[in-house]
């Protein structure tokens, strides 16, 4: 008898991201039912998501004296202590030193040990204020995390970060967070607009947007409503509407949903006069189906040529340049968005969070439904819908960006960042991915001109109230908390000290059958091509016979910087760096064999990691089985 010949299916592609689907028959070859925090590569890899860590680290300055022994290394290590510009030398008594403190748990005195063996100890403590060249900072305890922000360029080139909490603004000078507004305006985020080198503020609530240019407070505008300038050739200057939300279109100012003279007008946009922010006329509105059943002005998003209007079930287009006039157009009745932050616009799309649907994408032309591979979080009330007015959408790296709040386990009652990819070389469709790892309010900050890019917003855990955070830090791969729990670099909370944490990840494939789920096989060792050059253990759980939910057996497998690769052209082969031949110094990969899998109709490998923090991907995977005979 013939023994049969043994089977292998060769998979490179795992472009087609998470789709939760429940039946494994349905879902495509690329596609998997169960992964967190990695990121599909753009020809389909995967691999550890880049990580987090704290965008603004200032620690507290002290002036100290040494009290104690005299001391005569040149190192000092100590726990949330390091001199400022390295240690001066041998310290005697008397001698003072400006230190930082990581821990503003301070207690009045501090013993410091040196590196140096058989070296003595010195007993410091504070004999001067506060260094006031650090700044003292100022926080407002219990406001939590920030819910928005902005970076805004003045006239001198300086580079302002702004953060907000409530309508509360407060911005980075450098050294301490400083108040632009200090008064809370309502739950709900800031919105930010630029329009003639001026900062314009419009705080959650009804009220008339601030001017700011950089220093000092924000300027308070006075509303509209009885201070109207009809005559264009006249500017008046200092008034704005009373409104919910305001964008730049077309060298005007818009305002979107206001309140004149203490009536509401929900469905009324307005704009100002050209290149006059602060001028507007009477006549110069719209009012957008006023009376229909579709809900109030929500968002004022530009894209392109127009001017798009979402309430929370309809869009519309208005078309035109002042002041000739303008048209409105309703794109839909039947979508739209909760409120300005969970609208994203980019070059060639708007993407928006829909209360009922979830996520969807606008190019100009079509509505695409781009959700609906997770739809199953919907419909079986894993996400907190409700609440989708906390839903924020930014777009960073090319991705699109939801943080959402989520209702069911296993991420009951946390926010965890959606992250979706249609610019894939081997899927058009979309790909999907979960990161556990989030925040409040995010925003995409250019470091300096023509600089790197930072996507940073708002601590996304409690346990880092009032910190500016950054996402997707390159060549990172933990997620920092708030590591230095100091007054400068805090916001609106209460610091708090914490330590990296290692990001757990994992990704599963599709269950491989052959096609054939009435066959029994027998699987051999998996091949896996991955990630080399780093001190690497990655678990592999198998699952058997499309039970997601029990894995019949694990392995490891390991990838090593230990010096036993080739290097090519010379002699030494115990060299590790062959890859830096290439004038790019391309990553390494390396081929891995895993165990053999053991009998059944299917099977599925989970990819994951628990303790290393460092970074891993997987390639490209062979699967190999050979049929058994079916039986009765």
């Amino acid at each position: 008898m013939a023994r049969a010949r043994m089977r292998l299916e060769h998979q490179r592609d795992f472009t087609g991201g998470l789709n939760l689907k429940a039946d494994p028959f349905t879902l495509a070859p690329n596609e998997t039912f169960d992964l967190q925090n990695v990121d599909i590569d753009r020809r389909g890899g995967f691999g550890l998501r880049r990580g987090s860590k704290a965008f603004i680290t200032r620690p507290t300055k002290r002036i100290v004296t040494a009290t104690g022994a005299s001391r005569t290394s040149n190192v000092v290590t100590a726990t949330g202590l390091s001199p400022v510009n390295g240690d001066p030398g041998g310290l005697v008594p008397g001698q003072s030193i400006q230190v930082d403190f990581a821990d503003n748990t301070y207690d009045g005195t501090f013993t410091v040990a040196t590196a140096v063996g058989g070296a003595s100890t010195a007993t410091w403590a504070q004999t001067a204020a506060d260094d006031a060249s650090a700044g003292a900072g100022t926080i407002a305890e219990g406001f939590g995390n920030p819910d928005s922000g902005y970076t805004y360029v003045d006239t001198s080139a300086v580079r302002h970060i702004l953060a907000a909490r409530g309508g509360w603004v407060k911005r980075w000078d450098g050294s301490a967070w400083q108040d632009v507004i200090i008064t809370p305006g309502g739950a709900g985020r800031t919105i930010f607009a630029e329009m003639n080198d001026v900062l314009y503020l419009l705080k959650p609530s009804k009220v008339p947007a601030f001017r700011w240019t950089g220093s000092g407070l924000a300027t308070t505008l006075t509303t509209v409503a009885g201070n109207f300038n009809d005559d264009l050739a006249a500017p008046n200057d200092g008034n704005f509407p009373a409104c919910k939300t305001m964008a730049v279109h077309h060298e005007v100012m818009w305002a979107g949903n206001t309140n004149e003279g203490g009536t509401n007008f929900n469905c009324r946009v307005r704009w100002s006069h050209i290149s006059r922010p602060e001028d507007w006329r009477t006549n110069d509105f719209i009012d957008i189906d006023a009376n229909d059943e579709n809900g109030v002005i929500q968002a004022l998003v530009p894209f392109g040529d127009r001017l798009l209007v979402f309430k929370e079930k309809a869009v519309y287009a208005i078309h035109g340049y002042p002041p000739a006039g303008f048209t409105v157009q309703n794109l839909t009745k039947e979508l739209g968005a909760p409120t300005q932050g969970a609208v994203v616009a980019t070059e060639n799309a708007v993407f928006f969070w829909d209360t009922d649907k979830g996520a969807w994408k606008y190019d100009g032309k079509r509505f695409e439904w781009i959700f609906e591979p997770l739809y199953p979080l919907i419909d079986d009330n894993k996400i907190n819908m409700p609440f989708s007015f906390q839903v924020i959408a930014e777009y960073f790296n090319d991705r699109l960006w939801l943080s959402v709040p989520m209702l069911g386990a296993p991420y009951a009652g946390a926010f965890i960042s959606l992250v979706y990819q249609d610019n894939l070389d081997l899927n058009k469709a979309g790909t999907w991915t979960l990161h556990t790892k989030t925040l409040f309010g995010w925003w995409v900050h250019r470091a300096s001109a023509g600089g790197d890019l930072h996507f940073i917003g708002g601590a996304g855990e409690s346990g880092q109230a009032g910190y500016v955070m950054e996402l997707d830090v390159q060549n990172l791969f933990t997620d920092t908390n708030a590591l230095i729990a100091a007054p400068q670099t805090t916001i609106f909370g209460v610091p708090s000290l914490s330590s990296p944490q290692i990001i757990t990840a994992w990704y599963t494939t599709h269950f491989y059958d052959d096609k054939n789920p009435a066959m029994k096989k027998r699987w051999k060792r998996p091949v896996m091509v991955m990630l080399a050059g780093a001190d690497q253990r990655t678990i592999v759980d198998v699952l058997t016979d499309y039970d997601p939910a029990v894995v019949t057996k694990s392995f490891d497998i390991f990838t090593t910087l230990d010096g036993g690769e080739a290097q090519w052209d010379v002699n030494n082969w115990d060299q590790a760096n062959w890859a830096f031949e290439s004038v790019l110094g391309a990553d390494r990969a390396i081929i891995v064999r895993g165990s053999p899998l053991s009998n059944g109709v299917a099977k599925a490998l989970r990819f994951r990691n628990t303790v290393s923090g460092t970074d891993w991907r997987i390639y490209g995977l062979t699967m190999k089985w050979i049929p058994r005979p079916i039986r009765n």
